[in-house]
């Protein structure tokens, strides 16, 4: 800080490498074999941030995943991360908690709570460069890399993360109903397979490249106008994947396991 004050030092902002070389750094820590895929993958997650491209790269690697979305973070990246998430107090880590849950770009009506402590929060990430705000619409914001966000979301269990899109389901509909611009797709997100749904819009073809050959309709989709949730459904009281669930609330609800 003195040095940049007198002026004998200069702060130089780095970018993550490009893709070609995000591809070679890959090669080089997991071995020529690795396919193109892989590298592409570990590219759009890591944004080319050399710490994170070695380590992603090495537990894909070691799982024989092809994406972080289908073994988790490797446990070096969490720990970094989550260092730099501790630091900026309970209330902060709590809001980015369930701003993750909204996705990698989120509106702070979307979140629940009041307007000012909100804003606090959201501040305080945006100075620790956890988060950046958006130039359009007000009130937007984005995690600044993917894996701040993924970090925040897998530290919730699966049956927690369910109840967390129920809820912002429930904000996005009261948000749409009001006027705001939320779109179907947005709250569709988060509705869980066992609700009823009502959706209202038109027919369209799809695209070359998006029709479904194994569907009988497979060649046209429907462009939500308006989504109605016309019954909820309680949540789980676990998921039944998940593992480590204490065996006295497994045999209370023994009937899932029929």
């Amino acid at each position: 800080a003195d040095a940049r004050r007198e002026q004998l030092a200069e702060r130089v902002a780095l970018r993550g490498l490009g893709a070609r070389a995000t591809a070679e750094l890959v090669a080089a820590s997991t071995g020529p074999d690795t396919p193109e895929r892989v590298a592409l993958a570990v590219h759009a997650e890591t944004d080319g941030n050399p710490f994170f491209v070695v380590e992603v790269a090495r537990h894909l690697a070691e799982t024989g995943a092809s994406s972080p979305g289908e073994v988790g973070l490797p446990e070096s990246v969490r720990e970094v991360l989550g260092r730099r998430i501790e630091r900026l107090g309970d209330r902060t880590h709590a809001v980015l908690r369930d701003a993750a849950v909204l996705g990698e770009r989120f509106s702070i009506d979307a979140l629940d709570g009041e307007p000012g402590p909100l804003l606090d929060a959201l501040d305080a990430a945006v100075a620790a460069g956890l988060v950046r705000e958006e130039a359009e619409p007000p009130g937007s914001y984005a995690f600044a890399h993917a894996l701040v966000r993924q970090t925040l979301y897998e530290e919730r269990s699966a049956a927690r993360r369910v109840r967390a899109h129920a809820a912002a389901a429930q904000r996005l509909l009261a948000l749409r109903e009001a006027g705001r611009a939320v779109s179907a797709a947005e709250v569709a997100h988060h509705v869980r397979n066992e609700y009823v749904l009502q959706a209202t819009g038109e027919v369209v073809r799809r695209s070359p490249e998006t029709v479904n050959p194994k569907m009988p309709t497979g060649e046209v989709e429907l462009q939500v106008d308006r989504l109605t949730v016309l019954s909820t459904s309680a949540a789980l009281p676990f998921q039944l994947d998940e593992e480590n669930v204490d065996e006295t609330l497994r045999m209370r609800y023994r009937w899932l396991d029929l």
